[in-house]
């Protein structure tokens, strides 16, 4: 992560919905911001979720958002 201070317009929110599922985009919570650099999202490990979460994150919850943004970026 490379800690880069950068506009809201510049960063992805990754969060999760009412249900429970992971969604790129705003939403009510708390998020994970992350630049569209794709060295920063390789280096993107389950404690930076956790930390940004402030909640128990599982390496099944790393794949789910990592797919995620693989999705939104083609």
């Amino acid at each position: 992560m490379c800690h880069t201070r950068r506009a809201d317009s510049d960063l992805l929110r990754v969060g999760r919905g009412a249900q429970g599922a992971w969604q790129v985009g705003r939403g009510v919570g708390r998020g994970v911001w992350l630049c569209g650099v794709g060295e920063c999202q390789g280096q993107l490990g389950v404690h930076h979720i956790a930390r940004a979460l402030k909640s128990e994150v599982h390496a099944s919850d790393l794949a789910a958002v990592q797919e995620l943004l693989v999705k939104f970026h083609q």
